[in-house]
């Protein structure tokens, strides 16, 4: 079961999707904004 979450950061929408308990998939709309750390949250 693929449980999948809206998450805003500083404005910028993006959804993850949980693949892997505790491991998450990001589909960013501007993923060249995000810093690289933010996805290890």
């Amino acid at each position: 079961m693929r449980s999948q979450t809206a998450t805003s950061i500083n404005g910028i929408t993006f959804k993850l999707t949980e693949t892997k308990p505790g491991e998450y998939e990001g589909v960013c709309l501007n993923p060249k904004d995000i810093p690289p750390d933010v996805w290890m949250m």
